[in-house]
């Protein structure tokens, strides 16, 4: 296995979770053969090719992946597929093929593996002190710095669901009328 897709494998299995397929990979009796296969991330199990396209032909990698992606189709899978595609000279490559049957990731060697790889990978949050950190809809009401006891409800049900939040409006525009209709009223 080459340098560089062995440490994309080995980050992924580190970081994310992803645990490494033997090669090739065979579904239904057809095998797949790509550089490297994981399976992940922790929790799913959804595919993840890497692709080297150092001295393959585009069209090649194109029929694999629609290969893949129509043998699982067929299996009736819900897995989904990424495309990890490691590019190595300078060139612009039209990814929109590729893009109709699996997500894709682009990595090229000028740009640090991290940053490349930064959607595959789990958000690490500052945690220096636990005192300071605050959970994120304490952070929203500090940006919106509203005591508004509207806006509070409304946040409070935000983890509800968009449902919540719509019958939580509704509710807050029929009290602010019937406020409205008594103060017409004279009551």
């Amino acid at each position: 296995m080459d340098e560089l897709v062995s440490e994309i494998a080995s980050l992924l299995s580190r970081e994310s979770g992803f645990r490494k397929v033997l090669l090739p990979l065979r579904l239904a009796d057809i095998e797949f053969r790509f550089d490297a296969v994981l399976v992940g991330p922790t929790g799913t199990d959804d595919l993840l090719v890497i692709i080297d396209l150092q001295a393959k032909s585009r069209p090649a990698i194109r029929r694999r992946i629609q290969g893949l992606v129509t043998v699982l189709d067929r299996l009736n899978s819900h897995r989904s597929v990424t495309a990890v595609i490691i590019i190595r000279d300078g060139s612009v490559v039209e990814m929109s093929e590729l893009e109709k049957y699996c997500h894709i990731v682009v990595v090229r060697p000028n740009i640090p593996l991290q940053t490349a790889l930064r959607i595959l990978l789990p958000l690490k949050l500052d945690t220096r002190d636990e005192q300071d950190a605050i959970d994120s809809l304490t952070a929203l009401r500090r940006e919106i710095g509203s005591n508004d006891p509207y806006i509070n409800q409304l946040i409070d049900q935000s983890p509800n669901g968009a449902d919540v939040l719509v019958s939580t409006i509704n509710a807050q525009i029929d009290n602010i009328v019937a406020q409205v209709k008594d103060k017409l009223d004279g009551n």
